[in-house]
């Protein structure tokens, strides 16, 4: 009896692969066991293939329901769909955010922020559709877009994996900058009319000097090197 050298469990003479974890079994001195794979094993196996399909269906089935239930109290009482595609909207943003990523991989996880997004802006125009408000394109639509900028930016930043870490953290700190001082902005431009900044210049300048700095500093062998040992970066 051998066990696996990555998770420690248990494995049995007839496995090359851990049950568990997936990690080749290698033991050359472990003789080879006659024993056949037990029922068990094999259902186990057989369910972790097909669970995650089926959860997948099941839930996305079981979502409906909420929206059913409300769209017909919603049309019994105001003989329409109103505030019940409200309900149905917030389910596809949060199968956008949950069940989409535990469904389907994609190359990258930036892909995901992409559908995130877009089922967020789908959302707030249902709801200036519904209430008849004005604010979706000169606002809503603008700030969902740039914090849907801003986290892809910083999923791709963090996951490409060819940056240092001073040059990581300047690039993000020089991303957030840019991403306040816009939404200030879209903000000010929206309620006053004219462009300008009122809050953004105190995370802007530090957040912006700093970015800065980072990435210069990053590009020198010699003060990267002296970063590394004194603050252990």
């Amino acid at each position: 009896m051998s066990y696996c050298v990555h998770c420690g469990v248990k494995l049995a003479s007839y496995e090359t692969v851990c049950p568990l974890c997936g990690t080749p079994v290698i033991d050359p001195n472990a003789a080879q066991g006659t024993d056949q794979p037990r029922f068990e094993d094999y259902i186990e196996t057989t369910d972790r293939k097909v669970d995650r399909h089926f959860l997948f269906t099941l839930i996305s089935g079981l979502s409906l329901i909420p929206f059913i239930i409300t769209a017909i109290v919603d049309y019994c009482l105001n003989h329409s769909f109103g505030w019940s595609l409200l309900v149905l909207g917030g389910e596809v943003v949060l199968w956008a955010f949950i069940m989409l990523p535990y469904r389907f991989s994609f190359a990258h996880p930036s892909t995901y922020i992409i559908f995130d997004t877009l089922a967020v802006a789908l959302y707030l125009l249902m709801i200036t559709l519904i209430f008849g408000m004005k604010w979706y394109l000169p606002l809503g639509l603008p700030l969902t877009v740039l914090s849907g900028l801003l986290l892809y930016v910083f999923v791709r930043i963090l996951f490409e994996g060819a940056h240092r870490k001073l040059m990581t953290f300047g690039l993000l700190s020089f991303s957030l900058s840019l991403y306040l001082g816009l939404i200030d902005l879209i903000i000010t431009l929206h309620s006053t009319g004219k462009f300008g900044f009122r809050w953004a210049y105190w995370p802007f300048v530090p957040l912006f000097t700093i970015g800065i700095i980072a990435m210069l500093f990053s590009r020198s062998q010699r003060i990267s090197s002296w970063l590394k040992r004194r603050l252990f970066i």
